[in-house]
């Protein structure tokens, strides 16, 4: 359950990278599915990959970034992008702290990435990094 919820916050703060990369252009809407892999403590916390499918609109994109920055929770920093590639710091703090490095490169069906962090949690630290694809799919149905 704890590794589940913490691939759960990464997935959303790589996401919301993804998401800043692609604000100079709409999301391109529709379905999409989100493939993540994460390894915690230098050991993967699943065998297989999460797969994720979800229909995004530009409204449930922004809502996203909107809930990850919204009362100070998550900071993005040293934010750079050069290209299709995107980089940035993160930091998160609360009853879990996030703090490092993520990178997304997007494409024109989709994107991939991989954050990299340490996760601190009931006075813990552990490092994790996730590594990320997603693709679009088609319309939502």
């Amino acid at each position: 359950m704890r590794s589940r919820y913490l691939i759960a916050l990464c997935t959303a703060a790589l996401s919301f990278g993804a998401g800043k990369a692609m604000s100079a252009d709409p999301v391109k809407e529709g379905l999409w599915e989100i493939s993540a892999q994460a390894s915690i403590g230098g050991q993967p916390a699943t065998s297989a990959p999460m797969v994720m499918r979800q229909c995004i609109t530009n409204q449930t994109a922004q809502d996203l970034i909107n809930q990850l920055t919204g009362g100070g929770a998550c900071q993005i920093s040293d934010y750079q992008q050069d290209g299709n590639r995107a980089r940035w710091n993160l930091a998160c703090s609360g009853q879990v702290s996030v703090s490092g490095t993520g990178e997304v490169v997007m494409r024109s069906d989709g994107f991939s990435g991989t954050l990299n962090v340490t996760v601190g949690m009931s006075g813990q630290t552990v490092p994790m990094t996730q590594t990320f694809d997603a693709r679009w799919v088609g319309d939502c149905k």
